[in-house]
């Protein structure tokens, strides 16, 4: 089935180099303890609801983890399994595509993948980073058959569905793991143009069998919720259409250009020029398809990290669906593992060094946003038990408090600002679900204009350093004293 039959102590030498540096790369955001944005709604109703986002396989596998419904919470179990299960399908990966070199320098290499700056959010989600880790675990294992069989079509076809009823936006590593493979093949094969031209069309072939099988089928037998329904939405194949695709490509790349600032200027420069190195290398001019595939690889690995996101009508620009730009940090260590062979490791070290000071930096400030939000909703759920009245419903005006820690590095590298997110915030529903962690009585609504309109002619019952507190019948209002967005 795979290229190499048998696992060898090579092999699980990889691997445990690899889960090692995964497992301290998650620790602080296991310690940090923090129920990441969804999880607040699962382990106070103990919902799934991932079908009604076309992701139904992940229903399916949180559910048989749990033993049925409603699902609890078994972190750090399940941030634990991410990595365990990406450390396998990439060690697996490696045996094909990273033969030569030593055990630590490949698994330095490999971790990078887990490494990826946006890939923290989804790790940190308690219930669903699996699922998420699993859907890119599906489209690691299509690279690890051989390829020009029947019974290898119908395996990818059907890793590409699986990955997608897991977690849509991990299918553009699809496309650069094909690039990857490509650029391998003519490093290999002298008889490139051959090899490149049937390796695209199958691997094109597969994806669209994959996806059609996925759409026609699997999206239709999920009764999407208008969320879901909404962000799944192709945009139109017109000039409209064309308008909203500049639009969005235009949008992720201020996503990543913010994202970026704070990075040490001479790191990126330093893995660009790695990456130069490497064009130079085997763009060979005489061939003119081979040379042009070396020289956009770069381009192509980078644009399909988000390109799949841009085709939607309504995208999500979150960190979140950025799990394919692992991808690209996978095509780093492809260039540097090319280029510099045994010495791989010396190249990678500052790299991997930052991507562990992201992760701790992270870790935390996430810890100490978690310590103000059990202050915050703590204060309130006193001061809401200790009124003489009874509420049905509350608001949120104004953005609660945020940790001095999350101030500094948020102004040091605003990426983190999407990281750690403030969930009381403008009637964010996230932050009715925190309060009513915290026993607050009310449904979460969002505030409207008679809210401000009662706030203007009435007394707060209760009036803090950090919050007021008013009483509109059956609805509690609060009024934050910071208004500035987050």
């Amino acid at each position: 089935m795979f290229s190499n039959k048998y696992i060898k102590i090579r092999d699980l030498s990889i691997f445990n180099y690899l889960f090692s540096l995964s497992f301290l790369y998650i620790l602080p955001i296991i310690l940090a303890n923090r129920y990441y944005i969804d999880d607040m709604g699962r382990v106070l109703h103990g919902y799934t609801h991932w079908k009604r986002d076309g992701r139904p396989l992940a229903d399916i596998v949180m559910q048989a983890l749990n033993f049925g419904k409603p699902i609890l919470d078994l972190s750090p179990i399940i941030q634990i399994l991410s990595v365990f299960t990406l450390s396998v399908s990439l060690t697996l990966y490696a045996k094909r595509y990273f033969k030569n070199g030593s055990v630590f320098s490949i698994s330095m290499g490999l971790f990078l993948f887990v490494g990826n700056p946006f890939f923290i959010q989804n790790l940190s989600f308690k219930y669903d980073s699996l699922t998420m880790s699993l859907s890119l675990c599906a489209l690691i294992f299509c690279f690890s058959f051989d390829l020009l069989t029947l019974y290898t079509w119908f395996m990818v076809s059907f890793l590409i569905v699986v990955s997608l009823s897991l977690y849509q936006a991990s299918i553009g590593l699809f496309f650069i793991l094909s690039v990857i493979e490509l650029i391998q093949k003519k490093i290999n094969d002298r008889e490139f143009n051959t090899v490149a031209f049937s390796c695209l069309f199958f691997r094109f072939v597969q994806f669209v069998t994959g996806y059609m099988f996925y759409y026609f089928v699997v999206l239709r037998s999920c009764n999407l919720s208008d969320y879901g329904g909404q962000h799944s939405q192709v945009i139109p194949f017109d000039r409209n259409g064309i308008h909203i695709l500049i639009k969005n490509i235009e949008s992720y790349f201020f996503v990543f250009k913010n994202s970026f600032i704070g990075f040490p200027t001479i790191f990126i420069l330093f893995y660009a020029f790695v990456i130069f190195l490497f064009i130079v290398k085997y763009a060979k001019f005489e061939n003119f398809y081979l040379s042009t595939c070396v020289v956009l690889s770069p381009l192509l690995c980078f644009l399909f990290s988000f390109i799949h996101l841009s085709i939607l009508r309504d995208p999500i620009f979150l960190e979140r669906v950025f799990l394919s730009f692992c991808g690209f940090m996978l095509f780093i260590y492809f260039c540097v593992y090319n280029l510099f062979k045994k010495y791989s490791a010396y190249i990678l070290f500052p790299l991997v060094s930052f991507c562990f000071f992201l992760s701790y930096s992270y870790g935390n400030t996430s810890a100490a946003q978690n310590r103000i939000d059990t202050l915050i909703a703590s204060s309130i759920s006193y001061d809401q038990a200790h009124y003489n009245g009874t509420f049905k419903t509350l608001s949120i005006v104004g953005v609660m408090p945020q940790a001095k820690q999350r101030e500094l590095i948020v102004e040091r590298l605003p990426i983190m600002k999407g990281l750690v997110p403030i969930y009381i915030n403008n009637s964010l529903y996230w932050g009715g679900e925190l309060l009513n962690s915290f026993l607050v009585v009310g449904e979460p609504v969002n505030a409207d204009q008679n809210d401000f309109d009662f706030m203007i002619k009435n007394k707060p019952f209760l009036s803090s350093r950090d919050y007021d507190l008013y009483a509109n019948k059956d609805k509690m209002i609060i009024n934050f004293k910071n208004k500035a967005p987050d």
